[in-house]
């Protein structure tokens, strides 16, 4: 009896408002007692499907989870996910996206390692019991790999990622050409043509390849990036970045930046505050256009010119895209998202 009431509620049999047979008209039909109809409307109580009113009945709920309710699944742990600004982000503009019950995020942290955490256990049985709309991973799902969270049929999947893991997932990519378009464009209107480069070092190798295509494109703009302009910063080492800061900025003047680029909102704070620390006055002296995902801005010890992607736009676009393959269509598998700017915001 559960089964068949949650189907046709997720299948529309029965609408949302609508009213429930009386329980005595359910107790007929299933052929069951009054105590196991009782604990049937529990669970489905329980579970967000139903709402029951002493003196009018049983109705299904206005907005029922399989079609309000959005996973938004993190890897790390709650705690972890937060030192992160770009999950951070995400977090803040779920909250700042559920204004109304027709749209709820429910948060699961902590999959990498699913069997660890009773989140996953969570998320198993919320998509057995079709609680969510869809799922969107903040990153590459590769901990779930032949789990439920990624096998089970019947739900819209999209992760906010370089490119799709898995046939069944859809994916928001973030056009980074379009982030560095608009960092250049910026700084050539104000006049600078000297650009200096801090990028997370924690990429290793990818930080100067990943370097190349930002060269190319300010070669093109007449601008020049030195090899010794280029840095990658520590996330987890802010003295030391400070000082690499510091550092290149003991140049004659003529020898270093006119301007700064930060291509990771992480090491946004400990860059500014290695500025502050060496004098240097900004923007007179020095242009800083720092990467940030919108609404979480990064602290920044001086001013900055933000550039970067707004969340609650990527997030929007997942819920499109779960909400047409929930209405039988068949949308594009790659959304891509441009990058926006202070200005824009």
């Amino acid at each position: 009896m559960l089964q068949d009431l949650r189907s046709k509620i997720v299948g529309g049999v029965l609408a949302p408002g609508q009213q429930l047979p009386t329980r005595v008209e359910l107790t007929e039909q299933y052929q069951i007692s009054s105590k196991t109809l009782q604990q049937v409307l529990t669970r489905l109580i329980d579970d967000g499907f139903v709402r029951a009113d002493r003196r009018n009945g049983t109705f299904v709920i206005e907005h029922p989870p399989h079609l309000s309710r959005y996973g938004l699944v993190f890897p790390l742990t709650a705690i972890e996910s937060r030192r992160s600004l770009h999950w951070q982000a995400l977090l803040d503009a779920a909250q700042a996206l559920t204004t109304e019950p027709s749209r709820v995020f429910a948060t699961y942290s902590g999959l990498m390692h699913p069997g660890e955490t009773s989140d996953y256990t969570s998320l198993c049985y919320d998509l057995q019991a079709q609680r969510v709309a869809g799922i969107i991973f903040a990153s590459v799902p590769g901990g779930l790999v032949e789990t439920p969270v990624l096998q089970q049929d019947g739900i819209p999947r999209v992760a906010i990622s370089a490119t799709p893991v898995d046939p069944g997932v859809a994916c928001i990519h973030y056009n980074f050409d379009s982030f560095i378009q608009r960092a250049l464009t910026h700084l050539h209107r104000r006049g600078r043509r000297r650009i200096g480069l801090f990028m997370f070092s924690g990429w290793g190798a990818e930080t100067i390849a990943l370097s190349h295509p930002i060269r190319q494109a300010a070669h093109a703009l007449g601008m020049t990036i030195d090899d010794r302009w280029v840095q990658g910063a520590a996330v987890h080492a802010p003295q030391l970045t400070a000082n690499s800061v510091r550092l290149l900025m003991s140049l004659p003047r003529a020898e270093r930046p006119d301007s700064l680029i930060i291509t990771d909102d992480n090491i946004v704070q400990h860059v500014t505050h290695g500025l502050a620390l060496a004098g240097i006055s900004v923007p007179s002296e020095l242009d800083v256009v720092a990467y940030t995902n919108f609404p979480t801005p990064a602290p920044a010890a001086v001013p900055v010119y933000r550039v970067g992607y707004d969340m609650r736009a990527s997030l929007s676009q997942a819920i499109t895209y779960i909400s047409a393959v929930r209405a039988g269509e068949k949308p594009p598998m790659t959304m891509h998202v441009t990058a926006t700017s202070d200005d824009e915001m």
